[in-house]
């Protein structure tokens, strides 16, 4: 079957899976299905931005299970393709022109107008494909999609790495409990590492490279791996010189924060739209609202504001240390507790892991399964004991008693074929680097004159006399 992966970003920026499923094929019915039931399971409800390929049926799955979610386009696949679509004259000569108005546009203003310009260069007005994607610009245009928070993502290069990661613990010649029994093996040490980071930020203080007092504070308040990108924005900070006032109102302050070019003499600058009435204070960047830190420039005008804390609207919840306080739930989606330290997360996560290994090991013959079972039954029985001479009150959670099927009969799945599992096509720049060359000699694939047995077949090394001379023009490579 046709294993699809959700894949997100965790709070030390770590890719990891949101869920999965096993799909018959690549309907939109299928991915329907495969959303709805991802929802159940998603304590938080859905999230703000999803990026995927432009195949139609996802996209029609998703304007139906997840209308209020930004659905996204690869921006790196889209751009991989202009070299193709273009032909590679136009390719050479104006592919810069298209590639500077996607990346460099920051206002949606500014996108149509560069993006005009390149098409009028270029002459490719009638364009088919062109067309199409200027009409989808508002799903892959970083101008048009950046005003939501997407975690410093803009292709689906991390579902790329997840697959690959995948691979690594499966194969299409495993059984479906099997298979599923490796991808349990792949989620544990994806939360292996998630819970290594979680040792390093509760053991380990990173140093600070300024001595300004909002990065002593991020310091405490980030996980490592977050901060060290904060910090990275307050050391980049340094650079900007001026703020100006460009014009005011009852209600808001625009601001130009700007910083010395290279050659000293013109001013870069970005624009700071400071909200009177909420305090919030907006750069035209869009930093903060791509990757939910603050910018650079937003740091510099808050130091030229005589700011020395970070204001907490700058601090989301999902970059901190604290990310996970409180939110741990049992196998029934039920939260097991509303805890103020991550104490019982922490040890949550680690009998989790280590009951999940010694049960692939015990669930392979009756005979352990059976140790397995009676020496839980056992432990359990010692644990509520304990339980009672502390004087701790059990879980309603464990309380519960769950029927244990006597047989379970699984059966294996028809085969599935996935869109891509056909003939691939092949772009004109791939076909021309994997074109085999013929022999000079014998004119067969494979070899080339040097290695030719029928050249070489005295066995003697072969030199060219230089004053022998043909009229063939030489070969470049």
């Amino acid at each position: 079957m046709i294993f699809a992966p959700i894949t997100g970003v965790n709070h030390h920026g770590q890719t990891i899976v949101f869920g999965c499923g096993l799909l018959s094929d690549e309907k939109s019915e299928s991915f329907i299905w495969l959303l709805e039931q991802w929802l159940k399971a998603m304590p938080s409800g859905p999230s703000k931005v999803i990026i995927t390929d432009q195949d139609p049926a996802i996209a029609k799955a998703i304007a139906q299970v997840l209308p209020l979610t930004l659905h996204r386009f690869c921006l790196w696949h889209i751009m991989f393709k202009f070299r193709d679509k273009l032909g590679p004259v136009i390719a050479q000569s104006y592919y810069g022109l298209f590639k500077a108005s996607v990346y460099n546009s920051k206002t949606k203003e500014e996108f149509e107008a560069s993006w005009k310009n390149a098409v009028q260069q270029s002459s490719q007005e009638n364009h088919a494909w062109l067309n199409t994607m200027y009409e989808l610009r508002s799903k892959w245009v970083p101008a048009f999609c950046n005003h939501i928070f997407h975690a410093g993502m803009q292709s689906s290069q991390r579902v790329e790495s997840n697959h690959s990661f995948f691979k690594s613990f499966v194969s299409v010649n495993n059984s479906l409990l099997d298979f599923a029994t490796r991808i349990k093996r792949g989620l544990r040490q994806q939360r292996h590492e998630e819970l290594i980071r979680d040792h390093v930020d509760s053991n380990e203080i990173p140093k600070t490279r300024t001595y300004y007092p909002i990065e002593k504070q991020m310091r405490e308040v980030y996980t490592k791996e977050i901060f060290l990108r904060f910090q990275d924005e307050v050391v980049k900070s340094t650079a900007y010189l001026k703020c100006e006032t460009l014009k005011e109102d009852e209600n808001e302050c625009v601001y130009n924060v700007l910083r010395a070019a290279d050659d000293e003499q013109s001013w870069k600058l970005r624009q700071i739209v400071h909200d009177k009435v909420s305090g919030f204070a907006k750069c035209s960047c869009g930093g903060f609202e791509v990757e939910g830190i603050a910018c650079r420039h937003i740091i510099f005008f808050f130091r030229s504001m005589n700011m020395v804390h970070l204001p907490i609207e700058y601090i989301l919840d999902r970059w901190t240390k604290n990310a996970k306080v409180g939110r741990v739930w049992d196998d029934d989606g039920v939260e097991v507790k509303d805890v103020g330290d991550k104490s019982l997360m922490m040890r949550y996560i680690q009998l989790s892991q280590l009951s999940q290994g010694v049960i692939d090991e015990a669930s392979l013959s009756q005979e352990t399964t059976k140790y397995f079972t009676d020496g839980l039954h056992s432990l359990r029985l010692g644990i509520k004991e304990l339980f009672s001479n502390l004087g701790v009150e059990e879980l309603p959670s464990t309380k519960k008693k769950k029927r244990i099927p006597q047989e379970i009969l699984i059966e294996e799945p028809s085969q599935s074929k996935a869109k891509g599992s056909g003939k691939r096509l092949k772009s004109s720049k791939e076909i021309a680097m994997n074109r085999q060359r013929n022999c000079g000699k014998c004119g067969k694939t494979g070899h080339n004159i040097k290695t030719c047995e029928k050249h070489n077949a005295n066995g003697s090394s072969i030199q060219i006399n230089p004053t022998e001379q043909s009229n063939e023009a030489p070969l470049s490579m």
